[in-house]
């Protein structure tokens, strides 16, 4: 059986879990945790769906191409 130190423990640590869990980072990943937008190495976002999107394995990840172009990245000169 718990004591009152324990579950006040599990109560802050599935607190913390269920904050952070929404809003790490705020990207917003599909049902396989795939980002929309990647950011490359080489400075190119790849939207989902886009030609290399599924090759780009080192990235940052970004909710929108807009967000990821005003982050520094350039969209792909052929799509």
């Amino acid at each position: 059986m718990l004591t009152i130190t324990s579950k006040a423990m599990l109560g802050l640590c599935l607190g913390f879990a269920a904050i952070f869990s929404g809003s790490c980072g705020g990207d917003k990943y599909d049902s396989v945790g795939e980002p929309p937008v990647k950011l490359s190495r080489t400075g190119i976002c790849h939207k989902k769906g886009s030609r290399f999107y599924e090759q780009t394995r080192t990235f940052k990840s970004y909710n929108s191409l807009s967000a990821c172009i005003g982050d520094g990245g350039r969209p792909p000169k052929v799509q």
